[in-house]
């Protein structure tokens, strides 16, 4: 669940709130979601991307929306600008998309986070690189992908460096193949704990 920053002057029932985490937990997803439409209904505008995320993913008596997930994520976004949903728009709309307006809905909604000052840039700079490498949306460009790839890699997405990989080694081998075998023993670094976990809400795959 997300666990936003509350402005000082947003509607909070913190025990509410407490308790969803604790729901989530548990694994009774649908109690919290309960909980977390009421808490929207009161104004507490955190409770947008909360509500998407449980209908994004299901699970724990709630049945996947993604319909829904997309509603409120938009929701979040215009009640206060929220960087989960714009990543998670952004990963939806890649995705689950179906045509070049639902690409360009991705890459629109990764744009408006792709900057140094967001730490969800490193989803979206990462989103951005797939978009050009397979061409959704966008015309494909390998150099563009790489771009944007490095810049996630550089904020810590350790999957990002793979795709370097995968794009260095069709223009250099040698190079290309030493770049996947770093990229290997950081993502082993990752997934093995070694290094301090990556907040899954940052990466989009």
């Amino acid at each position: 669940m997300p666990n936003p920053s509350f402005d000082k002057d947003e509607l909070i029932d913190i025990g509410k709130w407490n308790k969803v985490a604790e729901l989530i937990d548990a694994g009774y997803r649908a109690g919290a979601l309960s909980i977390l439409l009421r808490l929207a209904m009161d104004g507490c505008s955190p409770a947008f991307a909360a509500i998407a995320e449980i209908y994004e993913h299901g699970g724990g008596g709630v049945a996947t929306d993604i319909d829904e997930a997309i509603k409120w994520y938009v929701r979040a976004i215009e009640a206060r600008d929220d960087s989960v949903a714009y990543i998670s728009l952004g990963r939806l709309y890649l995705e689950h998309g179906q045509n070049d307006e639902d690409y360009l809905k991705a890459h629109d909604y990764f744009l408006a986070i792709a900057n140094d000052a967001d730490p969800y840039s490193m989803g979206a700079f990462y989103g951005l690189g797939q978009l050009y490498e397979l061409g959704l949306g966008v015309a494909k460009n390998a150099e563009t992908a790489l771009n944007y790839y490095q810049l996630a890699w550089e904020m810590g997405h350790a999957l990002a460096l793979r795709n370097i990989a995968r794009i260095t080694i069709k223009q250099n081998r040698c190079k290309g193949l030493a770049i996947w075998l770093k990229a290997c023993y950081q993502i082993a670094r990752v997934l093995y704990g070694s290094d301090q976990a990556i907040d899954p809400r940052l990466n989009i795959y």
